[in-house]
């Protein structure tokens, strides 16, 4: 993941698309949230969930949202969406 400083905690962060769905991936210090988007378009957030490692969350991704490994792709300039305290 690429990864860029932010309220104090190095974040990267990943997306994969699949139909109108969308799922981002931010890895932090802490741990990885996924996070869900039933419909892209729409921009709102349906589902977050933290995990231990990239691997943990992106095989999650891919038993609940049918997200495959090649559907993954680099967000460099992405802003986060959970902060840190």
């Amino acid at each position: 993941m690429i990864n860029k400083h932010h309220k104090n905690s190095l974040v990267g962060a990943i997306a994969a698309h699949r139909k109108k769905s969308k799922v981002i991936l931010e890895e932090y210090s802490f741990g990885v949230y996924s996070l869900y988007y039933e419909d892209a378009d729409a921009g709102i957030m349906t589902r977050d969930d933290l995990h231990d490692t990239v691997d943990e969350a992106k095989e999650f991704c891919s038993e609940d949202y049918g997200m495959l490994e090649n559907d993954w792709e680099e967000i460099p300039d992405h802003t986060p969406i959970m902060v840190t305290l």
